[in-house]
């Protein structure tokens, strides 16, 4: 019985040894953000999946982010509008009380389209 109990506290302590906390650096303002008016209420969400890919802006992601935005396809800047399906746009916010809301009619201004770096307004 001893041999096992040896063993049993050397394989909990490699697993302590070997466990690391998440070693991904946490996103800063500025890198990603979503900000936003809903209702009177001012919000900035630190989004962490921003990318744009093979002609797809996508700041955010539905299931990781609590908000997205995504434009497909961008080329440059410019003013684009849910309404219309090219390209397709398409912005979701979740509420600090869960709720999802989609903007159904929504037109995103992007001011600046670069390979590492976007910006601009959405209004809906």
């Amino acid at each position: 019985m001893k041999p096992f109990s040896f063993f049993l506290l050397l394989s909990l302590l490699a697993l302590i040894a070997c466990n690391k906390e998440d070693d991904t650096p946490e996103p800063s303002p500025g890198n990603c953000i979503v900000q936003y008016t809903y209702n009177g209420v001012e919000t900035t969400d630190v989004v962490i999946a921003c990318t744009y890919l093979d002609g797809t802006l996508n700041v955010g992601a539905t299931g990781v982010d609590d908000s997205q935005i995504q434009i497909d396809p961008i080329t440059a800047p410019g003013t684009f509008s849910s309404l219309n399906n090219d390209p397709m746009v398409f912005v979701a916010i979740k509420l600090d009380d869960g709720t999802q809301v989609f903007g159904v009619d929504v037109t995103v201004k992007v001011e600046k389209l670069t390979a590492t770096e976007s910006s601009g307004t959405f209004s809906g």
